[in-house]
This record gives C-alpha cells, structure tokens and sequence, in this order.
C-alpha cells in the first residue's frame, strides 16, 4: 500500500520514544492491509501511552492527580488481575482529573475501544465473525489517536503551576537574560503544554505579579514577571483574546503598590490595558498622572513613544524635570534603545543632564546619563550638552564642573581639533 504523508508526519511527533517503537506494529499492520490487527495494536498503543504520560507526570513532576491514578489502577490491577476493569476506569480518571484529554479525544478513544473490542472477540449472534474495519475507518483511528494523545506531551495537568513557580525560584540567580529564561522554560514546560494550561499559567502568575504582597511575592516578582511576558511574547493574540473573555479577573487583580511594574509591563503591552475595564484603566491613569516619574516612564497612555517623547520635551520647568529619578531616566531611554530611537535616547540623556536642579543631582546624572555615552555623542549633541551646561549654574558652578567639563572638551575635541571655544567662554574648564 501507498504510504500516507499524514500518517508518517505525525508518527514522528510520538513523545514517548517506547511508545513510537510499539507504533511500527501498527504502521506494519495498516500499511500490509491487516486493518483488525491494526485496531486491536492501536487501542493497546494508547491504554500504554496514557500510563507512561502519569508515570512521567509522577516522577518527573510530582503530580498528585497522576500519583492518584496509577495508585487506583495498581489497586484494580491487583484486586482482578484477569479483568481489563481498569482499563475503562484508566481511561474515565485521565478525562476527569487531567488536561490530557479533550472531550473530543476522550470520545474518539472510547469509539477506538469500541472496535477493538469488535475486533479482537467473536459476536455470538453474528455466527462468531470477527468485525472488519475498512482502510478509511483505520485511517481515521490512527490519525485521532495521534493527534489527541501520542504526540501530546505529558505536561498537561493544571496543577504545574506550583512546580513552575519552585522553578523560577531556583533559576533566577542563575539565567540572567530574558532570552536565557525564554529558553529554558520553552524546553521545560511551554513546549509540553496545552494552550489552555499556558493560559491558565498566564492567569495565575497575573494575580502573583501584579496583586499578590506577600514576602515570597515580592522576593520572586521580577522573574515572575519575566516569565509573565514570555508567556505573552509566545501567543500575544490568544492572551489578548483570553484577557477580553476573563475583563473583570484580570481588571480587579490589580494592587496600585505594585503600580511600577504595571507601567512595565503595559508599556510593553499596551493593547493589554485597553482590555481592562473602565475602573481599572481610570485608577492606572490617576496614579500615573499623581506622579511624575509614573508620568515620565508611562508612555503607553499616548498614542506611541515618539508622541510621548515630544509631550516631555514640552516639559520645561525644573519643578518637573528635576524629581525624576535616576532609574526612570535610564528605564525609558532602555525603551528608546529598544524601539530605535537613538537619536531620542540621546537627546533625553542631554535634556535631563542639563535640567538638573542642584549640585548633587548633576554629579549624578553626569555619571549616570552623560559618562557612560559620551562616545555615542555627535558634535551636535556635545555642543547642545557645553551650551546646557552653561545656563544651568548647578552644573557649571559645582566643585566637579571642571573635571567633568573637561571630559566633554575631550569628546568635543576629537569630534573637530578645532572648535571654537570662544564662542562658550562661559563654559567652566
């Protein structure tokens, strides 16, 4: 016989390597046109992969619902040693107590069993004849058993969470960057979860990073949020879908202390907080407006970066520009940097150096914004920096002004030997 394209394709993805060695018995059956043996192999292939799916959910992840039901069928096994009670029993628990199955695989298995048992024992009424499938009927049972079960993982039940949590406990001294932990957690569990579990990850770990304010909550948010937007970076519309369907969780799951890493995330996600409802957007909006390093770091209530840029620029008073912070300077020009805008990080450092409101803050943010970039300056903007410099007396006046202007003279110098500085004879070096 012909092989089938589909059949092979998914025969690859089988997860448990016994169970793909068992599955050429039913592959040798099929394709030789022994469609009952086939049956009767195929019905015997998933009782064996549903228990090798609880065994690696036991011990490979201390599942308690799977724990459960090995113990009852071990109990069944042993209690009626020549009935195949269990099987049935097997089949029932996996449904009611594990995401393994969909109530459409459940069904599909449950019309397998039907023909096996066709298959493999003689109908008295029907003269002893044994039930023939045809090819087509063979064909679609390999095919639902493929895809409902033997190449799903067996990471499916709902009670990962606890596990996935113990892990980013132990990984977060240890895998620093965002794509370090994109891939471990994609190798260890997303790629062994069903959509609906993932969701179901994505819905808790909202509540534990933006509401939750315990001690172990707040040792643990920045990699709890780390992985909250992995989960969002890997199906963004679905979760957006989710958010829609679930408004009033997710909108009354929110703490304003933990308001920093709301902007955080939002201002990554934005369409995330046009999902909220109406209360949970006005209080966001409110506490942001309340304060100006919210205000500065919020960019996601304007239409975009840029837009959000232009409207601090307009911005001019000291009041304003000098009580932001250090940290919220660096973590939107972080943003800027992402998105492209270097000429926009730049000119944000300049601008909020040359604000600066007292001798202290521009020590600071010389080291801070000015110093670590000063090779990324073009004249332009160095000469922008020598003229802020000048009309802002807590920089130019302060005991480090001339070490730190000349630092500046040096980048200016080896951008054009021959600058004019008689044009900014007021710059103190």
């Amino acid at each position: 016989m012909t092989r089938t394209y589909t059949i092979d394709r998914l025969v690859n993805e089988i997860k448990d390597s016994k169970t793909k060695e068992y599955f050429k018995e039913v592959l040798s059956s099929y394709y030789s046109e022994n469609y009952r043996s086939a049956v009767v192999m195929l019905y015997s292939i998933v009782i064996c992969d549903l228990v090798y799916k609880l065994q690696e959910l036991r011990d490979q992840f201390n599942d308690s619902n799977a724990k459960g039901i090995l113990q009852e069928i071990d109990r069944l096994q042993t209690e009626k040693p020549t009935l195949s009670d269990w099987e049935n029993k097997l089949i029932e628990m996996v449904k009611t107590q594990t995401k393994i199955l969909e109530h459409s695989d459940y069904q599909n298995i449950i019309h397998l069993q039907k023909h096996r048992h066709l298959c493999a024992h003689p109908v008295i009424l029907q003269s002893y004849k044994l039930f023939s499938p045809n090819k087509d009927t063979v064909r679609a049972h390999i095919i639902n058993s493929l895809e409902g079960l033997l190449i799903k993982p067996a990471l499916l039940s709902k009670k990962i969470l606890g596990d996935f949590l113990k892990n980013l406990v132990e990984i977060k001294d240890i895998l620093v960057t965002e794509a370090d932990i994109t891939t471990h957690l994609g190798s260890k569990y997303f790629e062994n979860l069903n959509k609906t579990i993932e969701k179901d990850i994505f819905r808790s770990m909202w509540k534990i990073v933006f509401k939750l304010d315990n001690t172990k909550c707040e040792e643990n948010r920045e990699i709890n949020y780390k992985a909250l937007k992995i989960i969002c970076n890997r199906n963004y519309t679905e979760i957006l879908d989710f958010i829609e369907s679930d408004k009033q969780y997710f909108s009354n799951n929110i703490d304003l202390k933990c308001i920093p890493w709301i902007i955080s995330f939002m201002n990554v996600y934005p369409d995330i907080y046009l999902k909220l409802n109406s209360s949970a957007k006005t209080l966001i909006k409110k506490t942001i407006e309340n304060d100006n390093n919210y205000t500065f770091t919020a960019f996601f209530l304007k239409d975009n970066l840029a837009s959000h840029l232009k409207d601090l620029k307009a911005i001019n008073h000291y009041e304003f520009n000098g009580s932001i912070s250090i940290k919220s300077i660096l973590e939107l020009n972080h943003i800027c940097l992402s998105q492209g805008l270097n000429s926009e990080s730049n000119a944000l450092l300049i601008r909020m150096f040359i604000k600066s409101s007292n001798f202290d803050q521009a020590d600071a943010r010389f080291d801070k914004l000015i110093e670590p970039y000063l090779g990324g300056f073009n004249l332009i903007e160095l000469t922008e920096i020598v003229e802020g410099v000048i009309g802002n007396g807590q920089i130019n006046d302060r005991r480090l002004a001339r070490t730190t202007n000349k630092e500046i003279v040096d980048e200016v110098m080896k951008r054009d030997s021959k600058f004019d500085w008689t044009l900014y004879s007021g710059f103190n070096f």
